[in-house]
């Protein structure tokens, strides 16, 4: 266009040349017009004036962005001269929109994003309680705690040990029968079996063996002996057993009383699981009975077995398909002892008498194996005290609620105990005088302190402890004033 001006100009002569050169004034502005363009500059920021970084900056019309950094600040280069509207938008943030004007050079500029008012749904994220949970709490036949001893929850864990107060755990249990196997040279082992059907604490005794015994003896007695393995068969057994095998507690059985096991396994536990033990057989045939775990299995009538007098009953029955000779005993263990597939494991209380086998053989007794030896006295023998008094209470929370499984110490002499589903416990004997008490619970604060005992005094105290995230100072009672009553 330019050049075609200037062949006009020549061609019409100098009386036209005011009007061109006004013409080439125009189209050069017009050119220099559209080649100016600015910088558009500035901070993203929210109400409190805390830069928002990753923010998106935008300007309309056209398709110029940027993302604002760490500092809240962003540029867009090379921006046309004209009038635009600049947006930031970022999650969480409402969107804002501002009308600018963009000249020849740089423009700074700064946006304020407020917080969305409206609140997003909550994600909760709990944990999950897997199982119940069991305490035990070992106290010799002096309620002093029996430390470092091995504890066996049958099926589930084989490596747990006492602490230094004399308790154990057993976390995730499914509920059922629990069979608990403890022991510690110098002290009788333990079998017992429980029905856990909730969070639950128990106190666990454990008698010290007598002096006189021979290191042998001791061993054997401690559960180290000959009859480790068997055991060892019922902790492989109850990690195998099968769905249809069953096994029933001390707690249930010692509610039947005197009545025998013919009648009572058709009244504890799942019932269904006995359906093959008719109450018809049962009292008139010969069941194959494995006894504490034995060598061999025996034929036995079970009504020679007396409920109270039995810790645990094992049941594993047969496929009720005769063609199908199949038992639940997994593990192999049963089979090994020549027990058919269906079959029952009797485990004996310690001190029960044990009935007569089929074939009876006069042998004399074993010292080393005879459950009956285990009544002898122990080894240490308690010397009665002279104006004793006797400590007992209850042990609450902040809301006066009643604190389960709370353990509670005594020092000089060491004594310990457990609260019952009340929150209440019970010391025997204890000197009077000066002594140190201490109770602790899961989840709270412990407190110890040191009262005094009267003479020939039954002194009842009242316990609170406080939530773990609570601070408690110290406190120093004297029951003097609360002898011969219970508070």
């Amino acid at each position: 266009m330019i050049r075609g001006a200037a062949l006009l100009m020549c061609r019409t002569g100098m009386r036209h040349s005011r009007s061109v050169l006004l013409l080439l004034g125009v189209f050069a502005g017009h050119a220099a017009y559209a080649q100016a363009a600015g910088d558009v500059r500035g901070k993203v920021v929210d109400q409190t004036g805390a830069a928002v970084e990753n923010a998106d900056v935008e300007l309309q019309p056209g398709s110029l962005r940027a993302t604002t950094l760490d500092d809240g600040k962003f540029a867009i280069t090379n921006v046309p001269r004209g009038v635009y509207v600049l947006s930031a938008r970022r999650i969480g943030y409402e969107p804002t929109d501002v009308n600018i004007a963009v000249g020849d050079s740089s423009a700074t500029f700064t946006i304020t994003l407020a917080p969305i008012a409206k609140q997003l749904d909550a994600i909760h994220i709990r944990e999950k309680l897997e199982g119940i949970q069991y305490l035990g709490v070992v106290l010799d036949q002096f309620d002093v705690p029996v430390t470092d001893a091995e504890v066996v929850a049958m099926g589930i864990n084989n490596q747990l040990k006492t602490d230094g107060r004399g308790r154990f755990t057993v976390p995730k249990l499914a509920k059922g029968t629990l069979a608990i196997r403890i022991r510690k040279v110098g002290y009788a082992a333990y079998l017992g079996s429980s029905r856990i059907l909730a969070e639950r604490a128990d106190t666990i005794r454990m008698s010290r063996l007598a002096a006189a015994l021979t290191p042998v003896e001791i061993k054997e007695r401690s559960g180290f002996g000959t009859d480790e393995g068997v055991y060892q068969d019922l902790d492989k057994r109850t990690r195998w057993k099968g769905a249809m095998a069953a096994t029933i507690s001390r707690e249930e059985l010692a509610q039947e009383g005197r009545a025998n096991l013919c009648d009572v396994l058709h009244r504890v536990g799942d019932a269904s699981r006995f359906a093959l033990l008719t109450p018809t057989a049962c009292s008139r045939f010969q069941f194959r009975v494995l006894i504490d775990g034995g060598k061999l299995c025996e034929k036995r009538m079970l009504t020679d077995f007396i409920a109270d007098q039995v810790e645990m009953v094992e049941y594993f029955p047969a496929s009720q398909n005769r063609r199908i000779r199949m038992t639940s005993d997994y593990s192999g263990t049963l089979a090994a002892r020549g027990c058919p597939p269906e079959v029952l494991v009797i485990w004996m209380r310690p001190q029960a008498p044990k009935p007569a086998a089929e074939r009876v053989v006069a042998v004399d007794p074993d010292p080393a194996v005879d459950s009956t030896i285990q009544r002898m006295p122990p080894v240490e023998v308690q010397v009665a005290l002279a104006n004793p008094s006797h400590l007992q209470g209850q042990v609450v929370d902040s809301l006066n609620h009643p604190i389960r499984s709370a353990v509670v110490y005594t020092e000089d002499p060491l004594n310990a105990t457990m609260t019952d589903k009340n929150g209440y416990f019970k010391f025997g004997a204890l000197p009077s005088g000066p002594i140190t008490l201490r109770a602790e619970h899961g989840g709270f604060v412990p407190i110890e302190f040191q009262l005094r005992l009267p003479p020939d005094s039954t002194v009842g105290i009242g316990l609170k402890l406080l939530p773990a995230t609570t601070p408690v100072g110290t406190m120093q009672l004297d029951t003097t004033a609360a002898q011969g009553r219970i508070v």
